[in-house]
């Protein structure tokens, strides 16, 4: 199927064997038997790729866009998307792929020069950045610090 040159086809045969396996599958569920997941799947893709909204999804290549976000949705909340990601980081890492270095930014804003009865005595907040060696933010904190 993605043999084919397409701006609409975002996984690979190998990429979709891959995680074909770990996505839920309509069976045992009432209703209508799901759609083509991998069409789902690569809808999901698309749009946050593009960064079009959900109502734009183009409906000729995946099917209507409220059945793309149901099936978002569905997989945000019952933790696929989650098992999706550990299984890949972990074949990743046992392949050698990923460089587990990362660099820490410790930036802190400067002090408030207003001060209420609510505000944090002078402290302020400190944003820590951790990122990988790709350059890509891995993490976020907010500490509060003198």
């Amino acid at each position: 199927m993605s043999n084919t040159k397409s701006r609409f086809r975002v996984l690979t045969d190998h990429q979709w064997e891959t995680i074909e396996t770990l996505l839920p599958s309509s069976d045992g569920r009432r209703g209508r038997p799901f759609r083509n997941s991998r069409l789902v799947v690569e809808g999901i893709i698309y749009r946050y790729r593009t960064g079009i909204p959900w109502r734009d999804l183009p409906r000729e290549e995946y099917g209507p866009w409220q059945t793309v976000w149901k099936r978002h949705r569905r997989y945000s909340a019952d933790g696929t998307w989650d098992t999706i990601l550990t299984y890949l980081l972990t074949l990743a890492d046992a392949e050698g792929k990923i460089d587990w270095n990362v660099s820490i930014d410790a930036s802190r804003c400067p002090p408030c020069r207003v001060r209420s009865r609510t505000s944090t005595q002078g402290r302020c907040p400190r944003f820590i950045h951790i990122h990988h060696q790709s350059g890509f933010p891995k993490e976020l904190m907010l500490l509060r610090g003198p």
